[in-house]
This record gives C-alpha cells, sequence and structure tokens, in this order.
C-alpha cells in the first residue's frame, strides 16, 4: 500500500502520555495514517476522555502523574461500557515485573519505546482489521 494512503481513516486512538517528546513523535505518525487522535497528558485526563469520547484504541504509557497506565487499564477493562476498548501499553521499562501487571490489568499489547513504526502499525491493524 502507497503511504500516502490513510489505511486507518477513521478509527479514533486516545494516545495518553505525559512525555511532550513522545507525542511530538506519535501524534503525526498516527495522524499520516488516517488516524483521528486525541492527547491525554496523565491518566486521569485519559480516563475522562475515554468515557466522554470512546475512542476505538488505547494507547497509554504505564508511567505517568495522577493515574499510571496500569491503574488506567484496570479501570478501563472493569468498565462495562469499555471493557472491550483495546488497551496498547507503552513502556520504556524492559522489566518483566510491569509488563505482569499490565497484562493482570488487561492490557492487551505492549509496544516498547523507542517506537518502531511498522510494529506500531502492525499491533494498531490486529485490532482495527485495517491493511497497511
Amino acid at each position: 500500500m502507497d503511504s500516502s494512503e490513510n489505511s486507518f481513516a477513521g478509527a479514533k486512538i486516545l494516545l495518553i502520555e505525559d512525555d511532550p517528546q513522545a507525542v511530538g513523535i506519535l501524534e503525526p505518525i498516527l495522524v499520516s495514517k488516517g488516524f483521528s487522535v486525541s492527547i491525554a497528558r496523565d491518566g486521569v485526563e485519559g480516563l475522562e476522555q475515554v468515557k466522554t469520547q470512546a475512542p476505538d484504541i488505547l494507547l497509554c504509557d504505564i508511567d505517568m502523574p495522577r493515574m499510571n497506565g496500569i491503574e488506567v487499564c484496570r479501570a478501563v477493562k472493569n468498565d462495562p461500557l469499555t471493557r472491550l476498548t483495546p488497551v496498547i501499553m507503552l513502556t520504556g521499562y524492559g522489566d518483566l515485573e510491569n509488563k505482569i501487571q499490565a497484562v493482570q490489568a488487561g492490557a492487551d499489547e505492549f509496544l516498547n519505546k523507542p517506537y518502531n513504526s511498522l510494529e506500531l502499525f502492525t499491533r494498531l491493524n490486529s485490532f482495527c482489521g485495517c491493511v497497511i
């Protein structure tokens, strides 16, 4: 598929990330593929947006102020209205403990920092049913 085509047109992503540099990298990449992207700067703001915007997918950092990504994931997965929303955890941590906690909270996938665009879109494709 030509890289100028918007293969993910229409899918809504909520990026919950407190690092402005990470947002500055991810947001334009996602928009260039046709995603509608909303940004939350911490877990509390992210959880509020989940309830008001009903995103198709969450990309959620683990380490954030006010409410970490594992707590956000747990809240999303425990709510009958949002429990089927795919949650991809973004982590700079390579340790097994954080991954186990995220799996226990209901995380669907992991993406390690720094991001590989092909890996990111392959994982998003598995939830959107789009062609990359």
